[in-house]
Order: C-alpha cells, then structure tokens, then sequence
C-alpha cells in the first residue's frame, strides 16, 4: 500500500492537465513537471528502502512504467501547445515575415546621437511613408482577417488531442495495472 497508492495517485495527477485550459500552458506544464519529480523522489525513497540486487525488480518495472506514463502526459502538453490554433497561427506570420528581422521589443534605437526607446513614436517627415504605412496597415488587416475565417473553419486540433488523452491515458494505464498485478500476483 505505502509503495502502489503513491504511485498510482502520480499517474492521476498527471493526467489532470488533460482538463485544464489548453491556454494555460504555463499551469499544465507546472503541474506534470511536479509530478514527474514526485515520482523520481518516490523511486528513490523506495530503492533506498529495498535491498541492492543485480537483476531488476518488480518494483522497479512498476515505477518505470509509472514514470513512463507520466513523462508522456509531460510531451501530451507540449503536443497541445504546439497544436494550439494561435500558435501555429503565430508560426506562419513568422513564416512570411521571416524576411524582414526588425524586433523592437527590448532593443533601444539610435536615431542621430539620441536614444528612442520602442514606446516613443518615430515621427515621419514625407507624406509619401505615410501613405505606405497606411497601404501596408491595409493589407496586414485584410491578412489577419483572412487568417481569422481560416481559422474559424479549421478545426483545433489541440481540443481533439486533449479529448482523446482523457480516455486514452487512463484506459492504458488501467489495462497495464490489470497485466502488472495478473503477472506479479499469483492466486492460489
């Protein structure tokens, strides 16, 4: 009992992400990272309570399987992230705007000796660059716009990933309890 439930209870926490916010990227991966090491710590308390042999044990195969199954709830957090529709919206935008590298973000610009920090406006002289400016704004619009029915009709994958882990991680992992203990335990 003081070695299955632990264990056990890992694999469940791991595969609370599958319901919580595909946005919340950040809290998903918190969590399954905190899982995983909980079971590292818990295979070390175990191993260091059994004695050393040269073969591997029952106990060992039992917390691999569990780390396994937990580590792939981790890499089912990163398939969701990268399967999120405003990320690979994010990565075709850096597609086509691969050719032009201008960042602002948390670069200073020089403009004749004076600093100009990217929050400041940079002012145009020539109607002309005004006109452009506007032209290009124009079409980034209509851009985003197309972008956006694109996206409306194309199904999130992300969702689809999530909804076949809730049953997928837990059938799997009952079916290897199921082999585990019908292999491990012999009924008399």
């Amino acid at each position: 009992m003081q070695f299955f439930f632990p264990c056990i209870l890992c694999a469940v926490v791991s595969w609370l992400p599958f319901w919580m916010d595909r946005y919340e990227i950040g809290d998903r991966m918190a969590l399954s990272i905190t899982t995983l090491l909980t079971e590292v710590f818990l295979s070390q308390y175990i191993n260091s309570n059994m004695p050393c042999v040269s073969y591997i044990k029952a106990a060992d195969q039992y917390l691999l399987a569990t780390f396994i199954f937990i580590f792939m709830g981790l890499l089912e957090n990163v398939v969701v992230y990268n399967f999120r529709s405003d990320v690979r919206k994010l990565k075709k935008v850096k597609k086509k705007t691969k050719a032009t590298k201008l960042e602002f973000e948390l670069q200073d610009i020089y403009c004749y000796g004076q600093e100009i920090s990217p929050s400041q406006e940079i002012m145009t002289e020539s109607p002309r660059n005004n006109l452009e400016q506007e032209a290009s704004s124009n079409s980034a619009d209509h851009n985003e716009n197309k972008m956006d029915a694109e996206e409306a009709t194309e199904k999130d994958q992300s969702l689809v990933v999530d909804k076949i882990s809730r049953v997928l991680f837990p059938l799997a992992f009952i079916v290897f309890q199921a082999y585990y203990f019908g292999r491990h335990l012999q009924i008399s």
